[in-house]
């Protein structure tokens, strides 16, 4: 208990500090991570190991609060370093149970992310394999947390639940070998294997690795030998504060030069363990190949791979003399050291007798001192048929393309448009040479030319079409919608060749859109701002306060006796005050305010960037003085008042749910007081 009262006295009082260790790259000696680390500076009983506070911290609860704090810290941190240069360093923060349990780990994860101004990217979350037992409850929380774009690491692997079937469902990035293997690695027979084991595992899941305790040079040597991507360990640093490891980062970049394994010698090795694997692999790849894979020697076959076989529908082709014969041919037209001849098409028949249009290619090589033949061939009868029935149709599709009302363009590989179609004049006015020759940047609408200019990149690195929406001027000069096609067109070599974009118009389509996007936000009746848009307009606007040092005033507010004028006259009079009496109000605002209307007679409306609360006072009083005077609706004239309460940013709450609370507390106290009146929220009424 003594503890427990201790631990929540030091979070208010800032006695827990952050250390960090660094991740070190085996083969470039770059620190490429930081792994934030928790310490207790006890005022009376100095350094206190998370060891004796950590564990009552978890079964106190109090672990939520200072694994808060922790995460808050170390991103700000990181944005410090990000800042002073270092702009690629990771931070890895240690996750435990009751973090990766609370509900709103995803929404404070994003709110400490944006608050340091951090990228996910260069955050790391580091869990045990004892926290991912319950599969079914925690694999959501995992991908929520892989969704934001975060690392996840895998931490003190090998001594919890090891289980494959761990690495197979959750979207892991980095599995951290525990330092008790790493400790013995060089000394004893059965670690070293288990640490090899892990590495190789690791780099087969396409998984970052990760070493701890590292504490001799000679264990780093061994896991440079063993290709493991990282390391971290007293050898490199000990945890430190910021101020103390900064001055040392020039020292640990050189450890891995001078004590390490050079870079050009740990790639070598890396290179030299994998030429057996390489070779199996090469002899898989030309199996794999579609194209016919022939090696002839002597007047002999020697070797063909499937696809040679598939394409001759032979079940060997050695013994063959029709293929002997051939490729005896393109032997005589390869004599000569590494001599190869231009790629030809001839005929051949396949063993059903069918003509088949070959593309060969033929060069020599050393095959055991002799020189042989080897050649490429690839069938192209089914190319040819396709080009064939391509030129027939060419001009069949040339008359649809002139007649349809979409817009047809070609863009050539610099932008400019080679053709446009008769369409073009149909809709726009331009006739088609004013198109044709035209940079595409020249003719669109500005704001959507980087928009274009990204499709364009993306479709040729996909090589998949692409639907997107941009704008062009017709001969009045009004800007046209359309919802375009772009489809990227490719040599046979894989070069591109050219765009072809198809169009058609959508401008009604638009404006429909952007009317269904305006009632989403708005208010039908008053076409002021809805509750949805008016709260996030508050949330940004209390963020650029934050930054720089405002105030912001929220009043709600109500029409006094508007049941009683309802239900009297009738709803028509009744909307008509609502949409006079949102007019009144908004005259006596600042072209920066925002007026809500909430449902029925509620409205509400911020003050953004007030210097003194008095300015909001003074607005509240011009609203109410506004509102004296009259109303005359239809044959009907009358007089209401409006009760308003007004809540200040950050004096009365800091978050947009505070603030609106406490607005609506003030205003009841405001109608509790005879309504017709003003009241600032106070904290107890």
């Amino acid at each position: 208990m003594h503890l427990e009262t201790a631990i929540k006295t030091a979070l208010e009082n800032n006695e827990f500090q952050l250390y960090y260790q660094p991740k070190v790259d085996l083969v470039l000696g770059e620190i490429v991570e930081m792994e934030a680390l928790i310490r207790w500076n006890h005022p009376e009983k100095g350094m206190i190991s998370p060891v004796d506070f950590i564990p009552v911290a978890e079964d106190t609860g109090l672990i939520l609060p200072i694994g808060e704090w922790v995460l808050r810290t170390a991103c700000k941190q990181n944005k410090i370093w990000h800042d002073s240069g270092l702009s690629s360093l990771i931070m890895a923060v240690n996750l435990s149970t009751h973090q990766l349990y609370q509900p709103n780990l995803i929404h404070m994860i994003q709110e400490i992310l944006e608050e340091a101004e951090l990228a996910p990217e260069f955050l790391e979350l580091e869990i045990s394999e004892s926290m991912v037992m319950d599969v079914q409850y925690v694999l959501p929380i995992i991908k929520d947390l892989k969704a934001l774009g975060i690392r996840l690491s895998l931490d003190d692997f090998g001594i919890g639940y090891s289980s494959l079937y761990y690495l197979k469902e959750f979207p892991i990035d980095i599995i951290k070998i525990d330092q008790s293997f790493v400790r013995n690695c060089i000394l004893k027979k059965k670690d070293a294997t288990i640490v090899k084991t892990i590495i190789a595992m690791a780099h087969q899941l396409k998984l970052d690795i990760v070493a701890e305790g590292v504490e001799t040079k000679e264990q780093m040597v061994f896991l440079q030998r063993h290709h493991c991507n990282k390391a971290q360990g007293y050898l490199f640093s000990q945890p430190a504060p910021p101020e103390e490891l900064i001055p040392k980062f020039h020292v640990i970049k050189q450890i891995i030069r001078e004590e390490g394994i050079a870079q050009e010698i740990a790639w070598q090795q890396q290179l030299e363990t994998s030429i057996d694997d390489g070779f199996d692999l090469f002899r898989r790849i030309v199996e794999k190949l579609p194209e016919g894979i022939v090696v002839h020697l002597n007047d002999t076959i020697l070797y063909t791979n499937p696809a040679a076989k598939k394409i001759s529908k032979e079940h060997t082709m050695v013994e063959n003399p029709i293929y002997q014969e051939i490729f005896k041919k393109r032997m005589f037209q390869t004599e000569g050291e590494h001599c190869e001849t231009p790629v030809v098409e001839l005929q051949m028949f396949n063993a059903d007798g069918e003509v088949l249009d070959i593309e060969a290619y033929s060069k020599t090589i050393n095959f055991h001192e002799n020189p042989a033949f080897l050649t490429v061939i690839r069938d192209i009868t089914e190319r040819r048929k396709i080009k064939k029935t391509l030129k027939q149709n060419e001009e069949r599709y040339r008359l649809i393309t002139e007649n349809i009302e979409d817009l047809v363009c070609i863009i050539n590989t610099n932008g400019f448009l080679e053709y446009a179609s008769p369409s073009h004049e149909n809709l726009l006015g331009f006739p088609v040479a004013v198109y044709e020759g035209q940079n595409v940047q020249d003719l669109i609408h500005k704001e959507d030319i980087p928009h274009i200019m990204h499709v364009f990149n993306v479709t040729i690195k996909s090589q998949e079409g692409y639907n997107f929406e941009f704008r062009l001027r017709n001969i009045v000069g009004v800007w046209v919608w359309l919802e375009a096609k772009l489809t990227p067109v490719f040599e046979e070599s894989g070069d591109f060749k050219y765009f072809l974009m198809v169009s058609r118009e959508i401008t009604k389509k638009k404006k429909y859109e952007e009317q269904l996007t305006h009632m989403a936000f708005h208010d039908i009746l008053t076409d002021l701002p809805n509750r949805r848009l008016f709260k996030d307009r508050l949330k940004k606007s209390i963020k650029n306060a934050k930054r720089h040092g405002n105030k912001i005033g929220l009043m709600f507010m109500d029409i006094d006796r508007f049941k009683y004028i309802n239900d009297k006259w009738g709803h028509d009079v009744g909307d008509e005050l609502l949409k006079q009496f949102s007019y009144r109000v908004k005259k006596c605002l600042r072209e920066m305010d925002i007026l809500s209307r909430h449902g029925g007679d509620e409205f509400a409306l911020f003050l953004p960037t007030i210097k003194e609360e008095k300015e909001a006072f003074l607005i509240a009083k011009r609203i109410l003085t506004e509102l004296q005077k009259p109303w005359k609706i239809g044959a009907h004239e009358f007089h209401t008042t409006s009760s308003i309460g007004i809540a200040f940013y950050p004096m009365d709450g800091i978050t947009v749910q505070e603030l609106m609370k406490h607005a609506d507390r003030a205003l009841y106290h405001a109608k509790e007081s005879g309504r017709n009146n003003i009241k600032q929220f106070i904290k107890g009424c």
